[in-house]
């Protein structure tokens, strides 16, 4: 397994190497800031793979409409609120992965519309209580912290306000959007675990 990840990495690094050659080549960068572009490079090869994949996985479960709905609260809050992230690029990949797959199996299951308000009370108290939670990569500090809080709080906010129209307009999407939240309060309580 270990062989299979290091050539899958090795394999990256020589793609983005090979962008990074034509790039200084071709004088679109200096190559002193190389390491900052191949940073950069990194970051967008790697959510262009994320997002292929759970794509497909969205297609396999046949939950594409329904992930669309759930993603558009879940992306904004999770990147804001924080939560659990995994130590290595294969295992956050993997761990990724498995999250979409629970949330399109979660999609799926029918929920009375009491249920989902209580569900809806549980996760909004969870990520106003703890958000944001850092990790050990990405340390925050005061002023940082204070803008997350806001920002947070604003998505969530926003969220809700699009749950109560969907309900009010009987569009039959709120449910999607809840499981979205629910999702980013899991993370929370699964960062919050690791970090103590």
């Amino acid at each position: 397994m270990k062989d299979i990840q290091n050539s899958r990495i090795k394999l990256l690094d020589t793609f983005i190497n090979r962008i990074l050659c034509v790039m200084v080549g071709e004088h679109f960068i200096d190559e002193e800031e190389a390491d900052i572009y191949r940073f950069g490079l990194e970051c967008m090869v790697l959510k262009v793979i994320h997002y292929i994949s759970y794509i497909i996985i969205a297609i396999f479960m046949k939950s594409v409409v329904t992930m669309i709905f759930s993603s558009i609260i879940l992306v904004p809050l999770r990147c804001m609120a924080g939560g659990y992230h995994a130590k290595t690029r294969i295992r956050c990949y993997l761990f990724s992965c498995a999250v979409v797959a629970f949330l399109c199996k979660l999609n799926q299951v029918p929920v009375s519309m009491n249920i989902s308000i209580i569900i809806l009370l549980i996760a909004d108290v969870i990520i106003l209580a703890f958000a944001p939670v850092e990790n050990e990569n990405r340390p925050i500090d005061m002023d940082e912290k204070i803008i997350f809080v806001y920002k947070t709080r604003l998505i969530l906010l926003i969220g809700n306000i699009a749950i109560i129209i969907s309900v009010l307009l009987k569009l039959g999407i709120h449910g999607y959007m809840i499981n979205g939240i629910l999702v980013v309060a899991l993370m929370l309580l699964l960062g919050k675990i690791k970090m103590s």
